[in-house]
């Protein structure tokens, strides 16, 4: 389960209440640069406890990060690679899903798996099923 593919000092500083807005932040900006064509980009300084948490997110989605400037404007630089795409699932959402909770299994009958509250990007869901080479739906309740 997806969780599991989160290391544990990512998770627990994710579920932390007081890092839900920095999360949102990240992820945003690391949504953007999926999105967007560019090779590179930047994003705004950080403390040095932020920005291992944005090279770990980063890895996450296939970009590659370093740390550049100095001390308090140090900030984490993104480069696209081969592998730059979005995650499987995003962090933010494994964070809802409570530690040592096992997610309900799919209904056999239709392989229908309710997902409640999530966001994902269109293009995400696209790659995700990609393999099946069929259209999908998404249902909104």
């Amino acid at each position: 389960f997806a969780p599991s593919v989160f290391k544990p000092d990512l998770l627990a500083f994710a579920r932390q209440p007081k890092h839900r807005a920095f999360m949102g932040e990240v992820e945003a900006a690391l949504d953007a640069f999926v999105e967007s064509e560019k090779r590179s980009g930047e994003l705004r300084p950080m403390t040095k406890p932020e920005r291992a948490v944005v090279h770990e997110a980063a890895e996450l989605y296939g970009i590659s990060t370093a740390s550049k400037g100095n001390e308090p404007r140090r900030y984490v630089h993104l480069y696209r690679t081969a592998r730059t795409s979005w995650p499987a699932v995003r962090l933010t959402d494994a964070c809802r899903v409570e530690a040592g909770a096992e997610p309900a299994p799919a209904q056999a009958a239709g392989w229908a798996l309710p997902l409640l509250d999530v966001e994902v990007p269109r293009a995400s869901v696209e790659q995700a099923l990609s393999f099946l080479d069929l259209a999908f739906a998404a249902v909104i309740l």
